[in-house]
Formats: C-alpha cells, sequence, structure tokens
C-alpha cells in the first residue's frame, strides 16, 4: 500500500508541476525566416500570391506526396482559396485575407482540430534582387498545447527556411519581364527613323 501511496503522490505532484510550469509559458507565438532573391520583385511575388504557383516550391508538398489540394475564390491575391487533405496530416485551409502587389500578402490557416493561425509575407525590392520575409503567427491557450509551442520555431522555422530556398531557386530561374516602355503622351515623334515633314523653300 506505501508503494501505490507513493506513486499517487508523485503522479499528483508530477501533474501540478507539468500544468503549474505550463501555465507560465507564452500563448503567443511568432515564427519568422527570410531570405534574398537575386530577382526582381516581379518575379517574386506572384510565386506566392497565385496559390496554384505555391506547388512549385512549397516545402510541404515535397514532405507530403499525399497532399491533394483545392482551389477556389481569386485566382490571385485577396479571396485566393487552396484547401487541402493529406493521409499523413489531415487537411486544412488557406485563405489570402490581404494583398498588396509587390509589397506584402497576408493568410489565415485554418487546421481544423489542430487549431489556426496568419502567415505574412513581405517583399523589399533591392539592389540586384528581392529581400523576402516570411512569417506566422498563432495563439495557443491549452496548458498542455503550450509545449508543442516551444518547438514551433525549429518545426515551422524550419519548413520556412527550405521553402524560402526553394523559392529563390525558381525565382532565380525565371526570365526577367521586359521593362515596359513609356507611352508618348505628348504626341510628339518618338521614331526617330519617321520622315521629317516637308519644308516650304522660302521666297
Amino acid at each position: 500500500m506505501k508503494i501505490v501511496k507513493i506513486l499517487a503522490i508523485v503522479l499528483v505532484v508530477g501533474v501540478a508541476i507539468f500544468f503549474g510550469y505550463g501555465a507560465t509559458l507564452p500563448t503567443d507565438y511568432h515564427v519568422k525566416r527570410d531570405i534574398m532573391i537575386n530577382a526582381p520583385v516581379e518575379v517574386v511575388f506572384p510565386q506566392v500570391d497565385i496559390l496554384k504557383n505555391n506547388e512549385a516550391w512549397s516545402p510541404w508538398t515535397v514532405q507530403d506526396p499525399t497532399i491533394r489540394s483545392t482551389y477556389s475564390g481569386a485566382e490571385a491575391g485577396e479571396g485566393a482559396v487552396v484547401s487541402w487533405t493529406s493521409d499523413k496530416d489531415g487537411g486544412g485551409t488557406m485563405t489570402v485575407t490581404k494583398s498588396i502587389a509587390n509589397e506584402r500578402i497576408e493568410i489565415h490557416l485554418d487546421f481544423g482540430d489542430m487549431g489556426q493561425g496568419d502567415a505574412y509575407w513581405e517583399f523589399h525590392p533591392m539592389e540586384g534582387g528581392t529581400h523576402t520575409v516570411w512569417g506566422f503567427t498563432t495563439t495557443i491557450e491549452p496548458i498542455p498545447m503550450r509545449y508543442f509551442g516551444l518547438k514551433m520555431d525549429d518545426m515551422v522555422g524550419g519548413a520556412y527556411a527550405d521553402g524560402l530556398q526553394r523559392l529563390k531557386a525558381l525565382a532565380e530561374s525565371l526570365p526577367v519581364p521586359a521593362p515596359e516602355m513609356p507611352e508618348d503622351v505628348s504626341g510628339a515623334v518618338t521614331d526617330a527613323t519617321e520622315a521629317p515633314a516637308e519644308i516650304t523653300e522660302a521666297q
């Protein structure tokens, strides 16, 4: 009987410590990774903003070949939606909630029973390329799940770093669009080969 009482006391103390320490852990978590991509923002931005393009560099499609995606809503930008199923991790839905061309993208993530979170992208044009930032924020309330949050930076951050490397390789392999020629709004002749107007000889 003594052994049973001792085990019961140890169990109670262990549970108390587990929940007591867990209550001190943060509820808000933020993961961020960034990379310099040697391609103009006009090339980089659409690879993220058009959700179907994500399949070419997403780290999760490489890690989990059972993922099946369904697209709805807008083709790109605000209102674009992708839902996925996976034999490994269940599924979820990703919705673009804000898109500022060549500057920022905000995305809401719904993982069903696994919770929700928000991702964001920032694009900073620089000489020679685009400084690209990928971040994720979420709130975890249940105390047992907060221990999982301690590993979030390693788990999510590792996938983000891998995805950014894949995005970099893809963007740097794509052709750079030709710059747009300025329109002639003055009505002046812009073609140097155009024949000059006839000159009338002075009398």
